[in-house]
């Protein structure tokens, strides 16, 4: 079960059946978790975004988007235009 509001890394993501991401669960997180964990609920939402199999893989990772990593002036310059999201990992065949 994850926690988290960004991509992290999952190294051990080969050896699990499943990936439950809680993201925001609030007060009631921990009934919602064990509802969940237990079947008594379907996680069937998905999540409305992609995130990497490897942290590498994102655009900040790039080395063809050296801005991710470093200041430049306090711009950014999202130079991968339409390519966000998951048309990132479409472009990429990833």
């Amino acid at each position: 079960m994850l926690n988290a509001t960004q991509p992290i890394a999952m190294p051990w993501l080969p050896k699990v059946k499943a990936v439950l991401q809680m993201w925001y669960p609030g007060d009631e997180g921990g009934w919602a978790t064990a509802n969940l964990l237990l079947g008594k609920s379907s996680p069937a939402g998905r999540l409305p975004f992609t995130w990497p199999k490897h942290l590498q893989q994102r655009a900040a990772g790039d080395p063809a988007h050296p801005e991710r990593s470093s200041h430049h002036g306090g711009n950014v310059n999202y130079s991968e235009g339409i390519f966000i999201g998951y048309r990132w990992y479409d472009q990429r065949k990833i």
